[in-house]
């Protein structure tokens, strides 16, 4: 649907550890798939908006990651 967001955010593990992602801060409307890493949902709308992820690892390990999302 033209209102729909769906984007795949581009981390990896380098040793191929699972991860598992948390959204840290986002619009209303907006989700995480915690086990694949993609954003969903609906922003209104926002021509761009801030989105905070946090990929943690099977070891415990995490990185936050902070970036802007922009329509089309």
């Amino acid at each position: 649907k033209p209102d729909s967001l769906y984007y795949q955010v581009p981390i990896i593990d380098p040793d191929n550890d699972r991860l598992v992602f948390t959204l840290l801060n986002a619009p209303r409307g907006v989700m995480i798939d915690r086990n694949t890493g993609v954003i969903y949902g609906n922003a209104g709308d926002a021509a761009s908006f801030e989105v905070s992820v946090r990929a943690t690892d099977t070891d415990g390990a995490y990185l936050d990651v902070k970036f802007t999302l922009i329509a089309p």
